[in-house]
């Protein structure tokens, strides 16, 4: 009881302090003191159909070279990393990279996160298109082996819209934990290619209006089924940063005065590569994700207690092939006047054309 106490009082402080009006306004005033760049342009152009990609890393080593080969190849040209006090190679991977910008800070992530990611995309994304990911996150979008990347923030503007929710996918391989390969020469997106959405809750979006009822908020998925765990899976990641609309407003991953698109997005989400354990024994030890996700951590830590990784059902499981397989269970979602610019304007037209 006593220990229940404390941890609820510790949660109601932490609230406290990463949320107060007062207090956020300060660590945005500190915040650029604290961040020194590490290498690549302060500066650079991106045209009106380009988008520059941003994400705070810590320890990402494991995925750098998926995340640039996966998203370069979408298209994106200019990124931007934020990393918090990573331990490993990530510096070393990130710096001297042709379109990579690399900043670091020492600042605590638990009362910073929102203040870190508020600073990427206003330095850097003001006035254009940004997409904010994790480093264990490939964004992905319907029809996209069709349609290039201009081409959908071309269709994006034209409808008015200021940005597209995508939702999680956690992505897996059955009993990876004595089976994998972790063979350098292959993609994490190669390794780890199943996924399960037979445990993925759906409720109505909370956070704006949606043009399409299909589009919903998703909770749980394969880490419910395995950990227990009540993940949301829903975020605003791609997005045009002019008034009115507001970045991490929302509980860290929604926003304001947004103008949802027809489409959603997805975000391929790869935890459970070879330093998942070591991401999660830190994450308890440090407390470094504060209150809102300490209990995630522990319920990953407690079922890694016998064997590295929990095995994972495959009973329901699927193989991804394309990212279109996820439209026949509305996991991905698209518009009749979508499909109607997918074919006026996607790449099987363009060579026509030609």
């Amino acid at each position: 009881m006593r220990r229940s106490a404390v941890t609820r009082a510790r949660k109601i402080w932490t609230r406290f302090n990463k949320f107060n009006p007062c207090l956020v306004h300060i660590r945005r005033l500190i915040l650029p003191f604290r961040i020194e760049r590490i290498s690549g342009a302060l500066v650079f152009k991106a045209a009106f159909d380009d988008l520059v990609a941003a994400c705070v890393v810590r320890n990402g080593a494991p995925h750098i070279q998926s995340f640039l080969e996966h998203h370069r190849s979408l298209g994106i040209s200019h990124f931007v990393f934020l990393d918090n006090g990573s331990t490993d190679n990530t510096l070393r991977l990130l710096s001297d990279k042709p379109g990579v910008t690399v900043l670091r800070t020492f600042a605590p992530y638990h009362t910073y996160e929102n203040v870190m990611k508020t600073y990427l995309v206003e330095r850097f994304c003001q006035g254009r298109w940004c997409l904010f990911v994790d480093i264990d996150e490939l964004f992905d979008y319907p029809l996209s082996r069709d349609l290039p990347l201009n081409q959908l923030l071309r269709y994006l503007k034209q409808h008015n819209f200021n940005c597209v929710m995508t939702q999680m996918l956690d992505m897996f391989w059955a009993d990876n934990s004595k089976n994998m390969d972790f063979s350098l020469g292959r993609s994490i997106k190669e390794r780890y290619r199943m996924y399960d959405l037979s445990h993925i809750r759906k409720e109505r979006y909370l956070f704006g209006d949606v043009p399409d009822e299909r589009i919903m908020m998703h909770w749980g998925g394969i880490r419910h089924q395995v950990f227990g765990t009540n993940n949301g899976l829903t975020k605003i990641s791609l997005f045009y940063l002019e008034s009115p609309f507001v970045p991490f407003a929302e509980w860290w991953h929604h926003a304001k005065g947004t103008r949802i698109a027809d489409i959603r997005a997805v975000l391929l989400h790869f935890p459970f590569v070879e330093s998942f354990c070591e991401k999660v024994r830190d994450a308890v030890e440090t407390r470094r994700y504060g209150y809102a996700v300490d209990d995630e951590y522990e319920a990953y830590l407690r079922a890694m207690t016998y064997r590295a990784l929990p095995v994972f059902p495959v009973s329901t499981a699927r193989i991804l092939d394309n990212v279109d397989d996820l439209l026949e269970t509305d996991f991905l979602v698209v518009s009749e006047n979508y499909r109607n610019w997918v074919a006026e304007h996607g790449r099987i037209t363009n060579r026509c054309l030609d």
